[in-house]
């Protein structure tokens, strides 16, 4: 295959279709939606036919005519275009110049000198092939009114004739289709085809939450290259890409992904008008679209309701709207709804609302309540207040569940704005900002806070909306509007959130009793710390860390959502991530601190140390040196430095230069966060090197005299290791095992199974862990251990009946080809159930990859894992 379409993702199947025996008389279509291809598959197939020596002629679109409704004008064009590969002649010549004469407006007039026009490119094409057969390609046939019979004309003159069109085109396409000897469809890409498209696209490796916000941005046109490379030109200009340490992230991640305007989509709702506006904007909201509505829309437009009708059936047909069952009409594109909302702009839509409010209002509520109630809230402040919808939207609310949690915002706030009694709107209040909260929206809790500051603060709401302020600017990583703080200072219930607002921004260490103490007076009902000690060090020890989520949700317990996007969420994906195994994700919220300005330098630094760490794990050298260097510029945290610093100086240059190099100043650098891990990993090094007592000697030292709590825990561990005894360390892997450490647990199974006799099952979860996680050089550690101590590294032989019904249906996807993603979608799981599983497949059978699943036999000796 040539390597052109080799470059081609996920179509190569198609060019090799396409091509057939190129020596024999065919039609050909290639089928395909805008935007999935067509023309770049036929562009290759054209280059891999002349590569080889195959003569072709390609149609060009520029050389029609509205009269030339079969097209001859193309076909000769193509002629013209390559006339010097044929052996010319007088009689091509003539045939040509013949054929060309015949192909004008007058000539379509009438049967028979249609006839004589379709028998000279008959002629034409007849005279071409004494030299050899052609293979005629044609881009967009279905855009000529009738291709069929010059293209048929051609075919019958001995050639192939390969065209492309698009399904539900005019008669003339479905007629090339029944004729066709073959129809090649070209459907969407699958999500691993996708993937690559995209990576190509950005010319680097892309971030999680890139993939995924374009993937929702596009929904079904996701797998459609014309789409994918049009939204990611669009990131592109609009400064929404950006290359964090050699990959492709997402710049501004709370912001959709919209579609450009020159998308062919746009071009159904700009044919429609207005009124085709306002229903994909209606439709792609946040209210959606109701076929009740559409007399209503009619009437604002001015327009008959069966017009207003006719415009949604036909944005549904060419693939704009789509129903969402009980009659509503949804944006089948995401990222669709998302550009044209933000080109017809925020207070245009408020103003759509309103208007549509209006209308249903004046019809004495006649309508379904949730319509109304919808599109009141929607409009927002843009409606002017009256009392009686406070109580429409507290009557409406009542149908919504628990997890419809962005409407519950919009209604909640709309009937504070309309409630009419100051005491009831304090209580209005309250309940919005739960609602917030709930809803993990702080953007939008910072812009409530301002909101009612400027209406008036209602009487004993003032540490209320202090605590509303204070919690927004944490997680957006703001300060609090000076205005805004100014008009709520002045009570007690304040002071203390406003305070530790303040404290925080100062770059001040936060304890969980202080956080508790700030928010408890403003915030009656708040949930209390935990009166278990070993609770409360880790909660200490992650506000240490500049990560307050872990005491949030223990102060607000369920009501507590972690938001998508923020400096403060980013930095405690980070730290989760690490701990809990999720490294691509915490390496992804690292990125996501690079870009927010709003992420302090502390958050920042903390997180490169982490992904320098996990990188280096990976035996990702590159990345994670990059990572490393990125920290050098402030160096706050020089224990947790010092700890990746040797780390990374391990996996080069081994365990005995780690252990001099951070020996050497350990006094200076093993104070603060990462203290306790710094010592640890020397005792690790040092018991690598042959010399650990008197690091022992030294650390207990230096615990007796600081006493740092860090240490109390670090020490009796650090002796069990160069004990070499089981039983303590094995009480390591238990507490290590209920704080939800996977890496650490990691490597304490290894330790458990280097001094244990039953070791197999401790090396086994070890290197389970290590594959979940990817940390290729943890594996080669066990892996290395387990032939220390002789085990063998591959499974003597599976049998089918070892293996579970639901291993075998995974084994069978593996070797269809399938994604983690469609395995999941086929067994009806989660794809880290799917991750999980394929690891214990693994080690079962003995194999190092997919590869070596798809191909082992079961009963035969699978692929030998190496060392």
């Amino acid at each position: 295959m040539a390597r052109e379409c080799e470059d081609l993702i996920g179509r190569q199947a198609e060019v090799a279709a396409l091509r057939g025996d190129d020596r024999t008389p065919a039609l050909v279509v290639l089928r395909g939606a805008h935007g999935s291809g067509r023309t770049t598959v036929l562009e290759l197939l054209n280059g891999e036919l002349r590569r080889d020596g195959v003569t072709t002629l390609s149609a060009p679109r520029s050389a029609h005519h509205e009269w030339d409704r079969f097209g001859v004008g193309r076909l000769l064009a193509a002629v013209r275009d390559q006339f010097e590969e044929f052996a010319a002649d007088a009689k091509l010549t003539a045939a040509l110049q013949a054929a060309a004469h015949l192909c004008a407006e007058e000539h379509y007039r009438t049967s028979w000198s249609k006839f004589r026009m379709l028998n000279a490119l008959a002629k034409l094409f007849t005279r071409l092939g004494t030299t050899g057969p052609v293979v005629l390609l044609v881009d967009d046939a279905d855009q000529v009114p009738e291709p069929v019979p010059a293209l048929i004309a051609v075919q019958r003159a001995g050639h192939r004739v390969v065209v492309s069109c698009t399904p539900g085109t005019p008669e003339g396409a479905d007629r090339l289709c029944q004729l066709a000897s073959h129809v090649e469809d070209l459907a969407e890409l699958s999500d691993e085809d996708a993937d690559a498209l995209l990576r190509r696209v950005v010319n680097a490796p892309v971030d999680l939450r890139l993939g995924e916000a374009v993937r929702t941005g596009l929904g079904p046109l996701w797998g459609n290259p014309g789409a994918m490379l049009a939204t990611a030109a669009e990131l592109s200009r609009t400064d929404r890409l950006a290359l964090v340490h050699g990959v492709a992230c997402l710049r501004r991640p709370a912001e959709a992904v919209v579609l450009p305007t020159g998308h062919e989509l746009f071009s159904h709702i700009e044919a429609e008008g207005s009124v085709a506006r306002d229903l994909v904007v209606l439709s792609g909201g946040s209210t959606g679209f109701h076929v009740d509505e559409i007399p209503l829309l009619a009437k604002m437009h001015g327009i008959p309701a069966t017009r207003c009708g006719q415009v949604a059936d036909r944005l549904v047909h060419a693939g704009v709207l789509m129903s969402a069952g009980e009659g509503r009409l949804a944006c089948r594109c995401p990222a669709l709804g998302a550009a044209l909302a933000e080109q017809v702009g925020p207070d245009a839509v408020r103003v759509l609302h309103r208007v549509l409010a209006q209308c249903l209002l004046d019809d004495g509520l006649s309508r379904p309540l949730s319509l109304v109630a919808g599109h009141v809230a929607a409009a927002g402040t843009a409606l002017p207040a009256r009392p009686e919808l406070a109580t429409l939207l507290r009557d409406d609310e009542i149908r919504l569940t628990p997890f419809d949690r962005e409407r519950q915002v919009r209604q909640r706030h709309s009937a504070w704005w309309h409630c009419g009694v100051r005491a009831e709107r304090g209580a209005r209040q309250a309940e919005l900002v739960l609602t917030l909260v709930r809803a993990a929206d702080y953007r939008g809790m910072a812009e409530f806070v301002t909101e009612a500051v400027a209406v008036g603060i209602e009487p004993g709401a003032r540490g209320g909306l202090a605590a509303a302020a204070v919690l927004a600017a944490l997680h957006l990583g703001k300060p609090v509007p000076e205005p805004v703080a100014v008009a709520l200072a002045g009570c007690a219930e304040a002071a203390e959130p406003l305070a530790l607002a303040g404290r925080w921004f100062d770059g001040e260490e936060i304890r969980p009793e202080e956080i508790e103490a700030g928010f408890a007076v403003a915030w009656p009902g708040m949930g209390t710390l935990p009166a278990d000690e070993n609770a409360c060090a880790e909660l200490t020890a992650a506000c240490l860390q500049r990560d307050l989520v872990p005491v949030l949700r223990q102060l607000l317990g369920a009501n507590y959502e972690l938001p998508g996007s923020g400096p403060l969420a980013a930095h405690h994906r980070v730290r989760s991530g690490y701990v809990n195994g999720s490294w691509s994700d915490a390496l992804s919220a690292a990125r996501d601190l690079e870009l927010d300005p709003a992420a302090d330098a502390w958050m920042t630094e903390h997180a490169r140390l982490i992904a320098a760490e996990i990188s280096g794990w990976r035996g990702d050298d590159h990345h994670a040196r990059s990572w490393f260097e990125a920290s050098a510029a402030t160096d706050l945290i020089p224990a947790l430095r010092a700890w990746v610093e040797i780390g990374l100086l391990r996996h080069v240059e081994g365990a005995v230069a780690a252990f001099a190099h951070g020996w050497r100043d350990l006094d200076r650098r093993a104070v603060g966060t990462g203290a306790a891990r710094l010592q640890l990993r020397l005792v690790e090094f040092a018991a690598e090197s042959g010399q650990p007592d008197a690091v022992l000697v030294a650390l207990d030292e230096r615990h007796q005299r600081l006493g740092r709590p860090c240490t109390s825990e670090t020490v009796p561990f650090a002796q069990s290791l160069v004990a070499m005894d089981g039983a303590a360390v094995r009480t390591a892997e238990q507490a290590l095992r209920a704080r939800g450490h996977r890496f650490g647990l990691a490597i304490t199974c290894l330790l458990v199974g280097m001094v244990e006799d039953d070791s197999e099952r401790w090396f086994a979860e070890a290197l389970e862990i290590a594959l979940e996680l990817e940390a290729t050089r943890l594996t080669g550690v066990i892996k290395n251990a387990m032939e220390a101590k002789g085990l063998p590294m591959s499974s003597s032989r599976v049998q089918p009946e070892e293996l579970s019904e639901l291993e075998m249906q995974i084994i069978k996807l593996v070797r269809l080809g399938h994604t983690n993603r469609q395995i999941a979608q086929s067994v009806v799981m989660s794809e880290k159930t799917i991750e999980k599983h394929l690891t214990r497949l693994y080690l079962k059978t003995g194999c190092r990859n997919r590869y070596g699943l798809a191909t082992s036999t079961f009963g035969d000796i699978c692929e030998p894992v190496g060392a």
